[in-house]
């Protein structure tokens, strides 16, 4: 296995990636070791890089947030330009690819100004760069999975979440932010960021997984660092019916080594982030594809990840 990685470490793995604030009294109880053992090599897993960082998934959508992404063609990496991404606090993602499209750029905001000036002034300060580019909302996000790819279990087809509007105070916004940036962060920490009583903390963190703004607390893995390859395969459908879109989330449910799906609102095109180890299994994925749906699928695309300069799932931008 890579880097010495055992299936104690797996174990430790799942259970962090399943809920990132267990603590390592639990998880060395669900695993089968002692808890300076079993913190030891959380920390190992995080020197070497394996474990990236801990965050929370949040449903933005129940904030009144909507999420787009960006294909780009760029004729050269900018630094300047890479930073100003990084910077932005509406920006969840920025991936470099090798492909017709060399550039991925998720944006998240709350009204449609941010994303029509966002994209004005890439025209104005980054057209030089810019070749080209589409703009695509997300309608719908059939699954994210954080789990490493050997701990994957085939999952149910998700139903469609609920959409009801949650206000938020400023309490649970700073809550929030504090923990997208670190989701295993002390109760006692949090209360002295929010200014909350930590019972009151822990009662407002319940409250917001209750109303499912909160989706789950959970780990980075690094895909690279355990040898795997990401893609993401842009498949157009044409007559994506109900019951193709069912079929079609029965099928990505049943495939272990995709991270990410969702559907664009621009088109009927699926976006699927896939982790494989060799083009072998890029091989066999596009087969089973074209196997069940070629007869519905007007054209493909496949890029490769090459660099990722920023992953945020939950930008400051979304507080405001």
């Amino acid at each position: 296995m890579s880097k010495g990685i055992d299936k104690k470490d797996w174990n430790i793995m799942y259970h962090l990636c399943q809920d990132s604030r267990t603590s390592h009294t639990r998880i060395a109880k669900l695993v089968g070791l002692s808890k300076n053992a079993t913190t030891y090599r959380i920390n190992r897993l995080m020197q070497i890089g394996i474990i990236a960082g801990f965050f929370t998934i949040i449903d933005m959508r129940l904030l009144g947030a909507t999420s787009y992404t960006i294909l780009c063609r760029v004729n050269r990496i900018s630094p300047g330009f890479i930073r100003f991404l990084k910077d932005h606090q509406n920006i969840i993602v920025v991936d470099g690819f090798v492909g017709k499209w060399n550039m991925i750029i998720e944006f998240a905001c709350k009204d449609t100004f941010a994303i029509f000036n966002f994209l004005s002034v890439l025209k104005t300060n980054y057209s030089d760069i810019i070749d080209s580019y589409e703009l695509h909302p997300d309608l719908e996000w059939f699954m994210i999975e954080q789990l490493p790819v050997e701990l994957v279990k085939e999952k149910k087809v998700p139903r469609k979440a609920e959409t009801n509007h949650v206000e938020l105070d400023n309490a649970e916004r700073i809550l929030l932010s504090e923990l997208n940036k670190n989701s295993n962060a002390p109760l006692l920490r949090l209360a002295e960021r929010s200014g909350l009583h930590y019972k009151t903390v822990a009662a407002k963190l319940k409250s917001l997984k209750e109303k499912g703004v909160i989706v789950k607390f959970t780990t980075n893995i690094s895909l690279y660092e355990l040898g795997y390859r990401v893609y993401v395969v842009l498949l157009d459908f044409r007559n994506l019916s109900a019951t193709n879109e069912h079929m079609i989330k029965s099928f990505l449910a049943s495939q272990t080594n995709i991270r990410a799906a969702f559907l664009s609102a621009a088109k009927p095109r699926i976006f699927i982030y896939l982790a494989v180890k060799d083009s072998d299994e890029l091989g066999d994925f596009l087969l089973k594809v074209n196997e069940r749906f070629g007869s519905s699928i007007l054209d493909e695309e496949i890029l490769l990840s090459s660099d990722q300069w920023k992953y945020d799932l939950f930008p400051d931008g979304i507080l405001m």
